[in-house]
């Protein structure tokens, strides 16, 4: 699965997070972490707000430090090579920026030089890195397609609208008489999973359109076999290029606060 370039959560998941983050974090995380989650989360959701309100918020260029590390498990050379290439194009453009500045200081002495306001940027906070123990998990099929089955007919199918009174909620269904969607589904397997034992760093969140042109909401398991779908619209566990699907977008593997596009052309 060839990732693409950064795109902001969706406003569903946003508000998960500022509510239940550690529902969004990669590693059974401390009181500090969790805080750091939240927050992030705040600052998203007014950022989100802001946008459609139409107010353009400015932020600073991506410093070189910022670029991910975290690759797919099933990345190419091609990518990680692109990568490498715009982490050099970063690196180089920030000297750039650094020299023009020394150069505009350089050329007006005695004039006191105004500090440049900079806007804070929303940046994840840091997690840890799970990429060696990713590519080395096996998967158990049988455990997998237990957990999705199980999943599927402990809760009721419901629209947000009817469950909630609200559009676009993310929540894990809990109760004997749970209720919710696509993503709730997937928000639940993931809990059960991290339970059963699977390290969360092998999960991530998934937007797909299905063939009927719908915005459907996935699981995928990273293992050194590549991802496996958990899906509440099937009872089977497939790879990834299985699925009917066309990839929209996905948390990157690993990084659950990081969201990316996919490849338009990536559907099985």
């Amino acid at each position: 699965m060839i990732l693409g370039e950064a795109t902001p959560p969706p406003p569903g998941f946003v508000a998960l997070c500022e509510a239940s983050p550690e529902a969004c974090s990669n590693t059974v995380s401390s009181a500090d972490e969790l805080s750091d989650i939240r927050k992030w989360a705040g600052q998203a959701r007014w950022a989100q707000t802001f946008a459609q309100a139409g107010i353009a918020v400015a932020s600073e260029p991506a410093r070189p430090n910022l670029i991910p590390n975290t690759l797919s498990v099933s990345a190419t050379e091609d990518v990680g090579r692109a990568i490498r290439e715009a982490r050099a194009v970063a690196k180089a453009a920030a000297r750039k920026a650094e020299a023009r500045d020394a150069a505009v200081g350089a050329a007006k002495p005695g004039r006191a030089t105004k500090p440049r306001q900079v806007k804070p940027r929303i940046e994840p906070p840091a997690q840890r890195s799970s990429e060696a123990a990713i590519a080395a998990a096996d998967v158990d099929l049988p455990q997998l397609e237990n957990i999705n089955r199980r999943v599927n007919r402990a809760i009721r199918r419901s629209a947000d609208e009817d469950t909630f009174g609200a559009a676009d909620v993310w929540a894990v269904p809990s109760g004997p008489r749970a209720r919710g969607d696509c993503e709730d589904y997937a928000l639940a397997k993931r809990r059960a999973l991290v339970e059963a034992g699977i390290d969360p760093a092998q999960l991530s969140l998934a937007v797909v359109r299905t063939h009927r042109g719908e915005v459907h909401a996935v699981l995928l398991v990273a293992t050194g076999a590549g991802e496996y779908v958990l899906d509440n619209l099937s009872p089977w566990v497939v790879r990834w290029d299985e699925a009917p699907y066309q990839w929209l977008e996905r948390q990157v593997p690993g990084a659950p606060l990081s969201w990316v596009r996919l490849d338009r052309g990536q559907a099985a």
